[in-house]
């Protein structure tokens, strides 16, 4: 029988490596409560420390008509026939998103939904949509190449729309008034933060849609989360900037005295809409996000919480689509599609110096100040129990690290070098 680590950390921050952890269950029981309050915006990867700093900020509800705009949109997840959208429908959702006429910083949500929050946010992307969707839009290019500082790893579980069965050729530019649909299930799991050290894998149900509106191009990207995730154990080497992280498979937060504390994402939706401008070389992006998350079946989200995830969202977005070292999307989609092929054996005798590697670097941290910890993650056990789709994840991040000139723990060059002439 196999034994599993438990990853207690104590007073210090430092962490005891029990192999069983006993809680005295009526008093977890009496106080539950208790504690996921004061747990309050420590899970997902939404709460950074400056949101409290932002939750006072005024907060205007959107109008109705945008709000049924979003309703009929999130509904068409349910749809199988996406091509029946009625432009009419979904029009007061992209004049708002193109709109001028807003009160910053104000901070906009809409009404609520499955008991959960919800929350704007708009920016603007130095790149035409054209290439966005080349770049974050296709199945060529893993989502965590866009986003790392966000996402672990992404993949489609099954995809259909489209014609000629080439779904991911995006007729650019739309014709107007019609409508080019990819939908399917995406597989997701999200980075920790450090405030928090967790994360969540899950399955979206996502539904793609581009077409042209006032001469305009838009494109929307709709998903919602299928099932409840529970929150895992994970660490954050050197914060968030670095993108370099541990995980496991132990539920709970690594925080003292909450370790016991199991945090759910109860259900999340989202509707991220792209409105190219006149001048063809950048876009104006939006997300409405709604998020149902906490413990004990207490959502503990606030709309500021959530706005502040959707400006880390941002900030990783812009990092790489923005960034002059971004080879162009073919080439992109070759390296990923090389790593791709390599073999389990290939990866898994690269990634074993990865964490070796890792702990050179952060000797200093407390993950690898404790010997247990250290032998864990340094060992064969836990290497052995990564799966093929979290290996190609260390090295896609390791890539993107590489081109961004972002200071990576190993080089995937190689690698492709030796895929490339086999």
């Amino acid at each position: 029988m196999k034994s599993r680590l438990k990853i207690t950390p104590n007073q210090n921050g430092e962490y005891d490596m029990n192999m069983t952890t006993k809680i005295n269950v009526s008093f977890w029981k009496s106080s539950q409560i208790f504690f996921c309050l004061a747990f309050m915006g420590l899970f997902f990867y939404i709460l950074p420390s400056q949101a409290m700093a932002n939750s006072s900020r005024q907060e205007i509800r959107l109008p109705n008509p945008i709000t049924e705009s979003l309703q009929y949109l999130l509904g068409k997840l349910n749809t199988d026939n996406g091509e029946n959208i009625i432009m009419t429908k979904i029009a007061p959702t992209i004049d708002f998103v193109s709109s001028r006429d807003k009160t910053w910083p104000a901070l906009y949500y809409s009404e609520d939904n499955f008991n959960a929050q919800s929350a704007y946010h708009e920016f603007r992307i130095n790149q035409g949509l054209e290439q966005i969707l080349k770049y974050a839009y296709t199945r060529k290019i893993p989502s965590q190449a866009v986003i790392p500082s966000s996402i672990r790893l992404s993949y489609w579980k099954h995809f259909s729309g489209a014609e000629d069965g080439n779904p991911w050729y995006w007729n650019y530019p739309a014709p107007e008034g019609q409508f080019q649909i990819i939908r399917g299930i995406q597989r997701e799991a999200t980075s920790p933060d450090a405030s928090s050290w967790t994360y969540y894998t899950y399955d979206l149900e996502k539904l793609l849609i581009l077409s042209r509106y006032k001469d305009q191009n838009v494109f929307f990207s709709i998903s919602r989360q299928q099932d409840k995730a529970p929150g895992r154990k994970a660490f954050a080497l050197g914060g968030d900037k670095d993108w370099n992280y541990l995980y496991t498979q132990e539920t709970g937060v690594n925080k003292a005295g909450m370790g016991w504390v199991t945090p759910y994402m109860y259900e999340s939706f989202s509707i991220t809409v792209f409105v190219e401008q006149p001048d063809k070389s950048s876009v104006k992006c939006a997300m409405f996000k709604w998020l149902n998350a906490g413990a004990a079946n207490i959502n503990m989200v606030k709309k500021h919480h959530i706005q502040e995830g959707i400006k880390r969202f941002e900030t990783g977005f812009k990092m790489v689509l923005e960034n002059p070292h971004l080879p162009k999307p073919n080439d992109l989609a070759d390296a990923f599609s090389e790593i791709e092929k390599l073999s389990i054996e290939d990866m898994r005798n690269e990634i074993g110096g990865y964490f070796l590697k890792l702990k050179a670097r952060y000797h200093q941290d407390n993950v690898f100040k404790d010997k247990k910890l250290a032998e864990f993650f340094t060992g064969p056990e836990y290497l052995n129990q990564l799966t093929r789709e979290e290996m190609k994840g260390i090295l896609n991040l390791e890539y993107m690290k590489t081109i961004l000139k972002k200071d990576p723990i190993i080089s995937t060059n190689r690698l492709l070098s030796q895929s490339l002439d086999s």
